[in-house]
């Protein structure tokens, strides 16, 4: 059995950056829906899209942690 390809660091950083504006575009629709409407639904909706914002943002910060090179104290790395 054949280990499947990993994606470059490049490939994972456009990912997470897409992901990130995704993440940030959807936030701005549904309070915008949600100070339009009033619907105490949309803003429930909204406060989860800033949970979801914010756990993309920590895995954008450990993705890049992640690929800092060894130094004096991370002999091995960073992972």
């Amino acid at each position: 059995m054949q280990t499947p390809p990993v994606a470059s660091y490049d490939d994972q950083k456009r990912a997470m950056n897409l992901s990130l504006a995704v993440a940030v575009l959807l936030l701005g629709v549904k309070v915008t829906a949600a100070v339009v409407t009033g619907s105490s639904a949309v803003y429930s909706d909204a406060a989860e899209s800033v949970v979801h914002l914010l756990a993309v943002s920590f895995a954008a910060w450990a993705l890049r942690l992640a690929h800092k090179p060894a130094d004096e104290t991370h002999h091995f790395g960073h992972d």
